[in-house]
């Protein structure tokens, strides 16, 4: 009996940000700043393609707090602002999860008094 293994490898590069998430992807750049925030936080990204984006808001239940885009969107830079007092919440933890295409990101953000 006579047994051939086969293996296939692949490269895959992975990015490791300071704030611990992974960026597997190339086609675009997330920012979140301040965080933690008092007032309002910044989140910044810049696309380099026409793509789809949506942008979404949760407490740390996992309820929906704002749903800021769900669009398709061209090339460029894009900056939104997020308060979760704004939106009649209080401070605390928050999770930002932006989805391009089929790609997600999430981030923790945290609103101070």
């Amino acid at each position: 009996m006579k047994v051939v293994l086969k293996y296939i490898v692949k490269d895959v590069f992975i990015g490791v940000l300071p704030n611990g998430i992974v960026n597997l992807h190339n086609n675009f750049d997330v920012q979140v700043f301040p965080n933690p925030y008092k007032g309002k936080t910044n989140i910044t990204y810049a696309l380099n393609a026409r793509t789809n984006v949506k942008i979404e808001f949760f407490n740390s239940l996992g309820e929906l707090v704002k749903l800021i885009a769900d669009e398709e969107q061209n090339e460029g830079s894009y900056k939104y602002q997020f308060s979760a007092k704004e939106n009649g919440y209080s401070q605390g933890v928050y999770y930002l999860k932006l989805t391009i295409d089929n790609d997600v990101i999430t981030k923790r953000l945290v609103e101070v008094r």
